[in-house]
């Protein structure tokens, strides 16, 4: 396909790679989510989730887990679409450890922060902040800065 085009998932600049029509499924490799496939069926219809757009984090989390934990390049239709939509929120506890275990996983990584929020289920940017505050709080974290773009400088106590 070549040249980029906005996830439809997390909105970051993707490139959509292939398109199987066969299939009927697009394939993305996104920066931020990881890579998938995504049914036309979906594609086409995105636009009448547009009202659970908040909930969007959890489908580019479970990608990105799917990736990751399990190298798996997940399909996604629009039933998988819902039920992703529809998962319960990871408890605050569940994103916190998953953050402290992400940050000492990533030492020394320049782009610390790239991925933190779908590799640890977290919503948006206030919520990173919450939790890397804590973080600081509890001496898990000895140092951090965090600017507007979220770029960090850390040391992991």
């Amino acid at each position: 396909m070549g040249g980029y085009e906005p996830c439809p998932i997390c909105g970051n600049m993707a490139q959509p790679e292939t398109y199987n029509a066969i299939e009927n499924k697009r394939y993305y490799n996104c920066p931020n989510c990881g890579q998938f496939f995504l049914k036309d069926m979906l594609y086409r219809d995105i636009d009448i989730y547009e009202k659970e757009k908040d909930k969007f984090y959890k489908v580019s989390s479970w990608i990105y887990e799917q990736n990751n934990s399990f190298d798996t390049c997940p399909e996604i239709d629009k039933n998988r679409f819902e039920e992703l939509l529809n998962l319960p929120d990871k408890k605050i506890k569940e994103k916190f450890d998953f953050m402290v275990q992400y940050i000492l996983n990533n030492q020394g990584s320049n782009e610390l922060l790239k991925n933190i929020k779908p590799a640890c289920w977290i919503k948006d940017d206030n919520e990173l902040g919450i939790l890397l505050e804590k973080a600081i709080n509890l001496e898990y974290v000895a140092g951090i800065s965090v600017s507007k773009s979220l770029a960090a400088t850390y040391i992991i106590s």
